[in-house]
């Protein structure tokens, strides 16, 4: 299976950089898509969009598609369930 992940992240946040080392310490493949302070509208549309709050929003892509992970937490539990 080719799995890719997707991180939209900002810089200083805790939860987007334990997200980054669980998918490097499992070596799975993850592209980061970083939000600076002046993009912060993008991503608040980004945030209403799939109705989430926080960053990481982390996405997977593989065969079948794009899906919603959530955030850190809801990354552990699906890599560890999956």
């Amino acid at each position: 299976m080719n799995r890719r992940f997707i991180l939209f992240i900002k810089e200083k946040c805790c939860f987007c950089i334990k997200a980054e080392k669980l998918l490097q310490e499992k070596e799975l493949s993850f592209k980061k898509v970083l939000f600076e302070e002046e993009q912060e509208n993008v991503l608040k549309e980004i945030k209403d969009a799939m109705d989430y709050k926080t960053v990481p929003m982390i996405f997977e892509r593989d065969e079948a598609g794009v899906r919603f992970i959530g955030g850190y937490s809801d990354l552990k539990i699906y890599l560890n369930n999956g």
